[in-house]
């Protein structure tokens, strides 16, 4: 087979392949309870210079979302960390990684984002969770024991799935 006719068919193969329709649930996965670890205690600098951010889980799913202004991935996905936040029963809190936080909390006022803000500066979370690259997302059950960790950017349909299967 000429290469021309080996590139054609693989090019086939990926359009057969890659073609899904938008009504595929993501595959999401929760560790099973008994593997879960306590997040325990958490506190970091408040973005906006309040003082300390208290993180837990107060009895409703928590997610943390390391993310920083110049991360295009981040940048994306704020809107729709927003809209879980306003639209369901969970706690939402963005955690900054390698960012100037002027820059971040001017990005995160243009967007009209609500939900708390800490600056983790010191990678004392980020580190914790085995965290490369950005953005990053953690999800907290009810009872304050880590459930799962996402690595990459996040659309509302899978944040919703995962949010689902922690109620």
């Amino acid at each position: 087979m000429t290469f021309s006719r080996l590139a054609l068919l693989a090019l086939l193969l990926f359009a057969a392949v890659g073609c899904g329709t938008a009504d595929v649930t993501p595959q999401v996965s929760l560790d099973p309870p008994e593997e879960r670890e306590p997040l325990g205690p958490v506190s970091v600098p408040a973005l906006d210079g309040s003082g300390p951010l208290e993180i837990s889980a107060n009895g409703r799913p928590l997610v943390l979302n390391f993310w920083a202004s110049w991360c295009g991935p981040c940048r994306a996905e704020l809107p729709d960390l927003q809209a879980l936040s306003a639209e369901r029963d969970v706690t939402v809190v963005g955690l900054l990684h390698d960012d100037v936080p002027g820059a971040a909390r001017a990005f995160a006022d243009e967007l009209g984002v609500t939900f708390p803000l800490g600056d983790d500066s010191d990678d004392a979370l980020y580190s914790r969770f085995q965290a490369t690259g950005l953005p990053i997302t953690v999800f907290v059950d009810a009872d304050g024991r880590v459930a799962s960790r996402w690595f990459g950017p996040l659309d509302r349909e899978t944040l919703d799935a995962f949010v689902d299967q922690l109620a």
